[in-house]
């Protein structure tokens, strides 16, 4: 295998099959490793460990131009360089703890709220949804009669169940 210099002197291997790949896709754009290896058709773990990115990174032909933050850690975004001697984009902070929790709940609130209902309904011993009582499905006998008391007060579900098992057994 034929060695080369980088920028900084250091000898780097000559990388063709897949570094003409890698090329090719950040040619459209600037990309992170993920779908770098989705769009050349080569495994994630080819283009980050088989030298490919280090290698291009060290041969001043890509560099990294910005970073995202993922689950719980920060992912690179790749780009050519357009002159051999591109700087990276400054690695920021990692996020904190809280500060991925306050992300994951922004992004998931319908699930996080339907969970806190779970929850305090599992706690207070109640259904969370109640039935809406349909009467043609109730004279069909797909859904259970509701019990209503003598003053016309609905009872919950849940006690109708227990006086329903009640009067069964």
């Amino acid at each position: 295998m034929d060695m080369k210099t980088g920028n900084d002197g250091s000898p780097v291997p000559e990388v063709r099959h897949g570094a003409s790949r890698i090329l090719s896709a950040l040619r459209e754009g600037a990309l992170p490793a993920i779908e770098i290896a989705d769009k050349t058709g080569l495994s994630a773990k080819t283009v980050m460990t088989r030298s490919y990115i280090p290698a291009l990174r060290t041969l001043g032909l890509i560099h990294v131009v910005a970073w995202r933050h993922g689950r719980n850690h920060l992912i690179p975004v790749f780009a050519l360089a357009k002159n051999g001697n591109a700087r990276d984009a400054p690695r920021p902070i990692p996020l904190t703890a809280a500060q991925r929790v306050t992300r994951y709940v922004e992004k998931n609130k319908d699930q996080v709220n339907l969970s806190r209902r779970l929850r305090r309904a599992k706690k207070e011993g109640r259904p969370l949804y109640r039935p809406v009582y349909d009467p043609v499905l109730i004279a069909l006998g797909a859904m259970p009669r509701p019990i209503v008391k003598q003053d016309g007060v609905r009872l919950p579900e849940s006690d109708a169940a227990e006086r329903r098992e009640r009067n069964i057994a």
